[in-house]
């Protein structure tokens, strides 16, 4: 039996990793066995020139950004199927969604992008969750959890561009882009709140109780 690809999106700040670390111990507490990722990846050399790039090191068009951050998650493509084959559910901290997203709102072509990703025969998720917080919540989480460890960085900081995203991202849970099954969560209440609404949405889905 293969696993399930659960993919968590949403704006910088909304919450997501914080929602993967709960959904896997909710997960793992029932049994399951649950591999999960996390986008960009910062150790990969896409990663790295992910990174710089969102700190002002080098500059990249919108098509450099669009086929970096695509080819952060091509790369994976076989690991995720056997991941997949192994386990019970894949946890994705970001997905294909939100290359679509942010550099769509950087001027990307939305049908382009959509076409292109097509044709990579990336794995497709079971289930997509969309954490939706207003975008100046967004912002302040991110001024707060950075405090500590430098500047946010050039796509945390932008208003005009997050709020783009939000729109882009109700585009494709309106086109059912790429999975059939996109679960809008409030992600502005308490972070047991949230993991609560995710696993009642997953539960109905699944038919099995989370």
């Amino acid at each position: 039996m293969v696993g399930k690809l659960l993919v968590l999106e949403g704006t910088d700040g909304s919450g997501k990793a914080t929602q993967v670390k709960l959904l896997r111990e909710r997960l793992e507490k029932r049994g399951a066995k649950v591999y999960n990722l996390s986008y960009p990846d910062y150790e990969s050399i896409y990663g790295r020139i992910i990174n710089d790039f969102l700190h002002f090191k080098i500059s990249l068009g919108v098509e450099e950004q669009f086929f970096v951050y695509l080819l952060d998650m091509i790369k994976d493509k076989d690991k995720v199927k056997k991941a997949l084959e192994e386990s019970d559910f894949v946890i994705m901290d970001r997905y294909l969604f939100s290359t679509l997203s942010y550099q769509c709102s950087n001027g990307f072509d939305y049908d382009r992008a959509k076409d292109l990703i097509r044709l990579m025969g990336l794995n497709k998720p079971f289930a997509v969750f969309y954490i939706d917080v207003p975008v100046e919540v967004s912002m302040q989480r991110k001024k707060i959890q950075k405090q500590s460890v430098g500047e946010v960085d050039k796509f945390e900081r932008d208003k005009a561009l997050l709020t783009s995203v939000k729109q882009i991202y109700e585009k494709l849970i309106t086109e059912k882009f790429f999975s059939d099954n996109w679960l809008r969560v409030e992600g502005a209440g308490t972070p047991e709140s949230v993991a609560n609404s995710m696993a009642d949405q997953l539960s109905k889905i699944t038919g099995n109780g989370i």
